[in-house]
């Protein structure tokens, strides 16, 4: 035999067995197959509930973003309305407004300014109609200017 030694490896079923230079040594191991899948089959479900818990979530939110979104389109569409609504009342006659919080009415298929504030569905609409005070450039101003009786401003809080 030659100084080199040669290594063979032989593969079984059971285990693996190594010749070397004529010494024989039974290396057996165990299959761990089973509890290497029984370890995979745990991990698996771990992450499939992970992303599942995740997908759910993402799901829910999306219905709460979608929700939110609809009731603010309804606010501002009552906003911009009740706006609208102190034009048309405007258009009726100057004399039909003045300043102070209202709500508005349509049912006579007229908006009249009727009450503090009037509710559709679950919204509460309050309408303010201030007096408008000018500096001497004409600008609206707070404070410190000249009353403008040919104008008022107009806000509305849904």
């Amino acid at each position: 035999m030659s100084t080199k030694k040669k290594l063979h490896n032989i593969v079984r079923h059971s285990g693996l067995s190594r010749i070397d230079s004529g010494c024989v040594r039974e290396l057996t191991y165990q299959n761990d197959e089973a509890g290497l899948s029984i370890l995979e089959v745990i991990i698996s479900i771990a992450i499939l509930t992970i992303i599942a818990s995740s997908s759910v979530a993402a799901v829910l939110g999306s219905f709460s973003s979608v929700r939110l979104a609809k009731e603010e389109t309804q606010a501002t569409s009552l906003a911009v309305e009740a706006i609208e609504a102190v034009d048309s009342i405007r258009n009726q006659g100057w004399g039909n407004i003045s300043a102070g919080t209202y709500g508005l009415d349509n049912s006579s298929g007229t908006w009249v300014l009727q009450g503090s504030s009037d509710t559709i569905g679950k919204f509460t609409r309050i309408t303010t109609i201030s007096t408008v005070q000018r500096s001497t450039s004409s600008e609206i101003v707070s404070t410190g200017g000249t009353l403008d009786p040919d104008s008022y401003q107009v806000a509305t809080s849904v």
